[in-house]
């Protein structure tokens, strides 16, 4: 999920390593390689503070309230290949809330939405059908017109690059909501 750029950090996958590399550890989720998936695990609670100007105008925290998506036992990482067409499906439980320190305001999400992801050579394609966030960086703020942080409730689909960790298009079916604004 596309992370120095966006995405449900609960569902994180290669694709959360594009948009905040720091979403693989809140949920640890990596691909298991092979046909089958070892036994789930649940992730433990991650804080992590955002400067300002990186997602938000402010410095931001974003912290896993639950956490117990699905991810796998001694993962392994994922083949250079990438998820491959078929992909992979992450679902489970995940909220997360996220503060602005200088206001005290803070706003919680229940971002339990399923996600598939696949990958085809170095684009990958994450389909959100519930609940989910997505954290962006400049390059694919400006390529996706979206804000630093979005949580959304409908189907989204999100493109990005792997090699250059940029979201190149995001379609949804319902309006987001701008977080960096309600914490404003």
């Amino acid at each position: 999920m596309i992370r120095s750029s966006i995405s449900h950090a609960a569902r994180a996958t290669n694709f959360a390593r594009l948009a905040l590399t720091a979403a693989v550890a809140i949920t640890g989720a990596l691909t298991v390689t092979g046909n089958a998936q070892a036994e789930p695990t649940k992730a433990q609670p991650v804080t992590i503070t955002f400067p300002a100007g990186v997602r938000c105008a402010f410095e931001v925290t974003m912290t896993t309230v639950d956490n117990s998506a699905q991810t796998p036992k001694n993962p392994k990482l994922l083949p250079p290949e990438g998820l491959g067409p078929t992909g992979q499906n992450f679902t489970g439980n995940f909220v997360v809330t996220f503060a602005n320190p200088a206001n005290d305001r803070s706003q919680t999400f229940n971002v339990s939405g399923a996600t598939h992801v696949s990958t085809n050579g170095n684009i990958e394609t994450e389909t959100h059908t519930g609940p989910y966030f997505l954290l962006l960086g400049p390059k694919s703020r400006a390529a996706t017109g979206l804000p630093g942080i979005v949580v959304g409730t409908g189907r989204a689909v999100v493109v990005g690059d792997t090699s250059t960790r940029v979201i190149q298009s995001f379609s949804s079916t319902v309006p987001v909501t701008d977080v960096c604004a309600l914490l404003a």
